[in-house]
């Protein structure tokens, strides 16, 4: 059974508001990876604090290698 883009779109939503902290001078990026290799885009969350590295937190694995999937019109 493969999710829906509202299901997928409702876990990464859920999966951010545990990590996301807002935080001064703290820097956030949401990546979209297009794992070719493995038929997939993957949801990581880079976190960058002042004078330490990078952290990269995965969010979430869309298996169901479509374009159609990224775009999600409303999340309910």
């Amino acid at each position: 059974m493969t999710e829906t883009p509202q299901q997928a779109a409702k876990v990464i939503q859920q999966r951010l508001a545990l990590y996301f902290k807002p935080r001064t001078q703290h820097r956030y990026r949401l990546d979209i990876v297009n794992n070719i290799y493995g038929a997939s885009y993957n949801f990581f969350l880079n976190i960058q604090a002042p004078y330490q590295r990078e952290r990269s937190l995965p969010l979430h694995r869309l298996r169901v290698y479509q374009l159609v999937y990224l775009k999600v019109e409303s999340i309910k």
